[in-house]
């Protein structure tokens, strides 16, 4: 099957004359390398057809027709495909455009363009800002050269990244009618792992299949004459020493030996190390320590993430060292990909930005950081792997079980009730401190200002302040779960003291995200003495540095700075929602919290957290627009 430079190459063949790879090359703008492979393809095409291609050494090439009719049937009906596949629509022209100028670095007329799609030159151009607002994501731009036409100018490695994101498919795949891509990626997925297990490398399913389709594309590039062959001086000796580099040589050598073309040039391996070591989940046995210039610069990275999220939230994570080697072993790959420019998918983003959002909150400010650091946008997806780690280390941040003082009251005798107490013992010993026992005539005279809990068999008619639930006499299997769940969640009456009626607001009337930052931050100044300018100056900047809204009609906005010596939150419910920074939103939770560290505060984020990622619970809060209801969802 043909595509369109098979069919270049077929007109410049000669029935008559012999015609060097060279003079081919110079016709088809490309090189002579890329022709002798064109014209490998080409004889398999033709031999089936009715016709080859006779080769003669110091002469070159001829076309030679051995079954003419058989042969210009065959023309016409490829002629025919080709014309039917012209692409009809903006997104497939777009393509159709973007695989064309990746393909070499010739230049294309808007004229020949215009006629081989079948449009205007008026529509190509305006169509082509998109082409070109593309590429420049890619640190690829358009040359307009008069008289010459258009080309895309610059790095290989960049043009392939670019592929990968947009054409593997379409580029690769459309005419792919024998299956060649799934065949070729089949291959170098077999010898990518074999090369794995020997050398003990460990990637993500989403890493590897990554890897293995920039290795096909690599290969493809690599047929069409379009090779890496220089790397900067330093880059070589820095990646050289990395282990991922002797790894990529044996890669590269296994996929030759199975005909997958790539060159072995050290540049090629380079970028194929750079891009195991960017994708690679490191292990303890992963060492940096062999390259001091990356270890300084993790531990700089490491030491900037620390500092910001303790300045900004409080939160000091410094002494932590699981948290620690998990966000130095994150830092080491994702240094590599800012590096060298290797993006990285998250298939999971939406998921953490639901869960996690105070933790993916958290590592949006954090990111600001790590942009000033390497000049360049910091993506949402690598912005989800931090909230993985921060969310961890807030986890961590909770102290030991908290233990309680527990009264069972049991209308029973007394051996009944002692194996009550045995089994309650046996059950959630690690929960108790203190376990009591009365009946229900002596519980009207019960201290219980010393208990946190009182679990009874019998109905009991009281105004007592402590927690009472009722449970079967011998504690059945039904039973476990829900005193397991109080005992583990603990009291939530704390919760009052982060959620305050006087901070409840039904009804914001604003229409804009920063008209209802103003005007949640004037009611706010009405019930505490904050400085109302600076507080909403602070919440809008750091809006500014990213928006925090994370889907499910929410948004949680804070300032860049601690205002208050205790915790504050505020909700308002939007009149109408709005469009926040990409989500629509109508639920606002302003949070700003001091002290981030205890164990009600963590029991706060949880709670909170599960809450609003609730879309049923949601959309119930907005509904109601009531202070207990929304009290009593969240301790749902």
């Amino acid at each position: 099957m043909l595509d369109s430079k098979l069919v270049d190459l077929l007109a410049s063949l000669s029935e008559t004359e012999y015609l060097t790879s060279k003079r081919l090359a110079d016709q088809n703008e490309t090189s002579d390398r890329t022709v002798q492979t064109r014209i490998r393809d080409l004889r398999k095409e033709l031999e089936s057809h009715g016709a080859t291609i006779e080769s003669r050494p110091r002469h070159g090439y001829r076309l030679v027709v051995q079954d003419r009719e058989r042969y210009k049937a065959w023309l016409q009906t490829e002629q025919a495909r080709m014309r039917q596949s012209i692409p009809n629509s903006v997104e497939e022209r777009f393509r159709y455009m973007l695989a064309r100028f990746l393909q070499s670095e010739e230049c294309w007329k808007l004229e020949d363009l215009s006629e081989e799609l079948c449009v205007s030159t008026k529509t190509l151009s305006t169509e082509l800002k998109q082409v070109e607002f593309v590429l420049g994501h890619y640190d690829l731009v358009l040359q307009r050269k008069p008289h010459y036409g258009v080309r895309v100018h610059g790095h290989e490695f960049d043009k392939r990244k670019c592929c990968m994101d947009y054409l593997v498919q379409p580029y690769y795949g459309a005419l792919d009618q024998e299956g060649t891509q799934a065949k070729l990626t089949a291959l170098i997925g077999e010898v990518l792992l074999d090369v794995m297990l020997r050398h003990r490398v460990k990637f993500s399913e989403a890493a590897f299949q990554n890897i293995v389709f920039y290795l096909y594309v690599a290969c493809m590039r690599t047929r069409e004459g379009n090779i890496i062959r220089e790397a900067r001086p330093d880059q070589l000796a820095r990646v050289e020493k990395m282990p991922e580099y002797a790894i990529a040589r044996i890669l590269v050598q296994q996929l030759r030996e199975m005909e997958v073309e790539i060159e072995p040039e050290p540049a090629e391996q380079l970028y194929i190390a750079v891009y195991i070591a960017g994708r690679r989940i490191l292990g303890d046995e992963y060492k940096l320590q062999s390259n001091p210039v990356v270890l300084q610069d993790i531990n700089s990275l490491s030491s900037l993430l620390m500092n910001c999220i303790q300045k900004v939230y409080n939160l000091n994570f410094k002494d932590n060292l699981n948290v620690r080697v998990a966000l130095y072993n994150h830092l080491a790959t994702f240094h590599i990909r800012m590096t060298y420019g290797i993006p990285m998918p998250n298939p999971i983003l939406e998921e953490i930005k639901q869960n996690y959002p105070f933790a993916f909150a958290i590592a949006q400010r954090a990111m600001v950081e790590l942009e000033r650091f390497y000049g360049r946008k910091i993506s949402e997806a690598e912005t989800g792997y931090f909230a993985i780690i921060l969310e961890m280390a807030l986890e961590s941040l909770k102290d030991d079980i908290e233990k309680k003082n527990i009264l069972l009251v049991c209308m029973t005798g007394k051996a009944s009730s002692r194996f009550l107490a045995f089994r309650f013992r046996n059950e959630f010993g690690v929960y108790i401190n203190r376990l009591d026992v009365c009946s229900m005539y002596e519980f009207e005279q019960y201290d219980l200002s010393g208990i946190d809990y009182v679990f009874t068999t019998v109905p009991l008619h009281t105004t007592a302040g402590t927690p009472i639930y009722e449970i079967g006499n011998f504690l059945d299997s039904d039973d476990i779960p829900q005193v397991r769940k109080k005992l583990e969640q603990g009291s939530t009456d704390f919760l009052r003291t982060y959620y305050r009626p006087e901070l409840f607001f039904a009804h914001v009337t604003g229409t804009t995200r920063a008209e209802v930052i103003r005007e949640l931050s004037h009611r706010l100044a009405q019930v505490y003495p904050i400085p109302e300018e600076t507080f909403c100056a602070s919440v809008l900047a750091r809006e500014e540095l990213g928006g925090t809204d994370f889907g499910n009609q929410v948004a949680i906005p804070h300032p860049e700075d601690c205002f208050f010596h205790e915790n504050m939150v505020c909700v308002g419910i939007l009149d109408k929602p709005i469009l926040w920074s990409s989500n629509t939103v109508q639920l606002v939770v302003m949070v700003s919290i001091y002290e981030s560290t205890s164990a009600q505060t963590q029991k706060f984020y949880q709670l909170t957290s599960s809450l609003l990622s609730d879309q049923l619970r949601v959309k119930r809060i907005i509904s109601r627009r009531e202070y207990e209801h929304f009290m009593k969802l969240l301790l749902e």
